[in-house]
């Protein structure tokens, strides 16, 4: 976090024994509907020597979204794990 304003920098993705699996870092913030986002995201991926830079603009929330949208059919062999909260 940055100690300046609260906003998210970077997360360290760990593997089981400690090792650094992907670092992401957060950057170039700007105000959507009064909350900060970043309008970029980097993720590098320690050992295999790749970096992934996502890079967003003109961000809007969408007002109304059809909720059957997240309606998602269960992939066959797949055990549901239900999830009280």
């Amino acid at each position: 976090m940055d100690g300046n304003n609260g906003r998210l920098k970077e997360i360290v993705i760990l593997a089981s024994d400690g090792e650094i699996l992907h670092t992401v870092y957060y950057d170039d913030y700007c105000k959507v509907e009064n909350i900060d986002l970043p309008q970029q995201i980097t993720i590098l991926s320690d050992g295999k020597n790749s970096t992934i830079v996502l890079r967003y603009s003109d961000m809007e929330f969408s007002k109304e979204v059809d909720e059957a949208l997240f309606d998602l059919p269960i992939p066959v062999g797949v055990r549901t794990i239900i999830m009280d909260r």
